[in-house]
């Protein structure tokens, strides 16, 4: 039985999976949500967990609501065409 990821998981694989979806670099994120390329970086990788606040900033550079960046359920992800 495969282990179930966390949500600090969830949330770095799909947040660099919209990133690039989006054609944007780390650096580019880290401006426009104003943390470090480091940041993104130490994010995207699961060495740092989400802030919540963070994590809204992230959605909102991104132009996705933050469950796309919350979950990597299919059906959840199809609602919102991502």
């Amino acid at each position: 039985m495969a282990k179930k990821k966390s949500l600090t998981e969830v949330m770095a694989k799909r947040m660099r999976e919209v990133r690039k979806q989006k054609g944007m670099t780390t650096t580019k994120l880290a401006e426009k949500v104003g943390i470090t390329q480091a940041q993104v970086s130490r994010l995207e990788n699961g060495h740092q967990g989400f802030r919540s606040a963070t994590l809204e900033k992230i959605a909102k550079a991104l132009k996705v609501p933050a469950v796309v960046l919350a979950t990597d359920d299919e059906k959840v992800l199809a609602l919102f065409g991502a």
